[in-house]
């Protein structure tokens, strides 16, 4: 094997395989943080009244609009696609739980979402690994939300 093929898709992949897993389970963990942190401070004592769908659905957005800040530098695409599946993740997870009694809404806002950031991705004309990060983001994401 040469070293252009190489370097064009076996990194690619792996390092979007390995880190990006990473980045989703270390995202689960900043969100796991973010709520105890929200819980401690602001609902001492009172933990049951934390609207756990609510903080969900901040978080996402704060993480969704960190990623689009980090997106901006001009450099590094392969360590963008591999940290955009933490936020991607992220996102999905919220959208699934969301309306998780109503898997069709579910999955028809997902499948929006999905659509609009392949878009983007097309339009800025992002490489073929930022659309292999949607697959790798998309498994673990459905796998832990789906309802059981």
């Amino acid at each position: 094997m040469t070293a252009k093929p190489l370097k064009t898709v076996v990194l690619p992949i792996l390092c979007i395989t390995l880190f990006g897993v990473l980045m989703l389970a270390a995202s689960f963990m900043l969100y796991y943080g973010f709520y105890l942190f929200v819980e401690r401070f602001f609902y001492a004592g009172q933990t049951q009244n934390v609207r756990m769908d609510s903080l969900r659905r901040l978080f996402a957005v704060l993480y969704g609009c960190l990623y689009l800040l980090l997106h901006r530098i001009k450099k590094w695409e392969l360590a963008k696609a591999t940290l955009m599946v933490g936020p991607l993740g992220t996102i999905i997870v919220t959208i699934v739980l969301s309306y998780y009694t109503r898997m069709p809404l579910a999955l028809l806002y997902s499948g929006i979402f999905l659509a609009l950031v392949i878009a983007f991705l097309y339009l800025f004309k992002k490489p073929w690994y930022y659309y292999y990060a949607i697959v790798v983001t998309l498994v673990p994401a459905l796998w832990y939300a789906w309802p059981r």
